[in-house]
């Protein structure tokens, strides 16, 4: 990516330009401001046509309910509802 300028003191172009006359740097001016003018004109048009490509944002009427995934196991399985707990107590564990 390139490195953009954002704008420039006529102060600094008369010490770029240094011996060049009054009217090359008149022209360096206005040369100057017509390609910032473009830049910004390039920029409104470049958020303009990505705001049309952009697909449509889809509302849902608050009436609707989404729906809610189900799983096959509707809740996470818990020890002590299982059989498990008498079999390791009949195999002398501690559950």
């Amino acid at each position: 990516m390139g490195w953009v300028v954002k704008s420039w003191r006529v102060k600094a172009l008369s010490e770029l330009v240094g011996t060049a006359t009054a009217r090359e740097l008149a022209d360096a001016v206005a040369y100057l401001a017509a390609l910032e003018a473009f830049g910004l004109l390039t920029r409104d048009q470049v958020a303009e046509q990505r705001h049309r490509l952009r697909p449509p944002r889809v509302t849902v009427p608050e009436s609707i309910t989404p729906l809610v995934r189900r799983s096959a196991r509707p809740r996470r399985a818990k020890m002590y509802e299982s059989p498990l707990p008498a079999l390791f107590a009949a195999a002398g564990c501690r559950a």
